[in-house]
């Protein structure tokens, strides 16, 4: 399978020769880990965006992952929007609500409005089903997979296969 990293140069020279989890991401929807995303395009737009944000370079790293890995690791799949996802991103946010068991976590692309509304819940500025409302009116780009690699023993099977200024 091949998985997508958008990014910068400064922050894709970081990754070589070994990537590590990185804990910029604690904050992230899933918590720490290294995100990647199952299409080209989407992640040719996340590194224009950071690159913009950044005055850097806009990268995209192409990474191939064996399918078999799936197999041998612990994989956390959402396919819908829930309150289970609620509680899962909020406790993985917190960082310490779940156990460091997974792997990986596999799901739905979201866009910075629904990140926005997850923060006024942490923030208790809406109950759950108020928030569970809100967040069904986001967009949500289920077309598109993400896949955040949260392990070590995962990130092994990763490989580089190409970086391409974009």
């Amino acid at each position: 399978m091949l998985l997508y990293k958008g990014t910068t140069l400064s922050q894709a020279q970081s990754y070589l020769p070994k990537i590590e989890l990185d804990c910029r991401t604690n904050n992230l929807y899933y918590g720490r880990g290294f995100y990647t995303l199952t299409k080209k395009e989407i992640a040719v737009l996340v590194a224009q965006n950071f690159a913009f944000k950044r005055h850097d370079r806009a990268v995209v790293n192409t990474y191939n992952l064996d399918d078999e890995v799936f197999k041998k690791c612990s994989i956390m799949e959402f396919k819908e929007l829930t309150e289970s996802w609620l509680d899962f991103v909020v406790g993985n946010r917190d960082d310490s609500s779940h156990p460091k068991i997974l792997d990986a976590v596999e799901s739905f692309v979201i866009d910075d409005d629904m990140m926005q509304n997850v923060i006024y819940f942490e923030n208790q500025v809406f109950t759950k089903p108020q928030i569970m409302n809100r967040l069904r009116t986001c967009k949500i780009l289920k077309t598109y997979k993400q896949i955040v690699l949260k392990s070590d023993k995962i990130l092994n099977y990763l490989k580089l296969v190409e970086s391409e200024l974009v």
